[in-house]
């Protein structure tokens, strides 16, 4: 399982740069404040995903830790519900579990 320090190695600058631009926020780079707290986002789903046995190595791997980062910025103001990932990202995941639970 990965530790908290294996998790924030991950979260390099080029990454979040990359899932700034796929999330489309690339205004939010010069404001630390937002900038920090994308990044938490970005090292909550990352955990998420290390947690569940998916393979950084996974080509979906990024495009899934991208989902769930937007998703989870987006929503972050949603204090009456708790949103489920869009069902496009829950595949992805729920797939890639299955795939390592019977070859990994």
């Amino acid at each position: 399982m990965a530790t908290s320090s294996t998790v924030a190695a991950t979260i390099t600058a080029d990454l979040v740069t990359r899932c700034l631009q796929y999330c489309k926020l690339e205004e939010i780079a010069d404001n630390p404040d937002e900038r920090a707290l994308f990044i938490d986002f970005m090292a909550g789903a990352a955990s998420y995903l290390a947690k569940n046995n998916i393979p950084e190595d996974d080509p979906q791997y990024r495009l899934i830790l991208f989902g769930m980062t937007l998703h989870d910025y987006d929503h972050r103001d949603d204090v009456q519900s708790i949103q489920a990932y869009p069902a496009n990202i829950r595949l992805k995941i729920d797939q890639l579990k299955q795939a390592n639970f019977n070859y990994g």
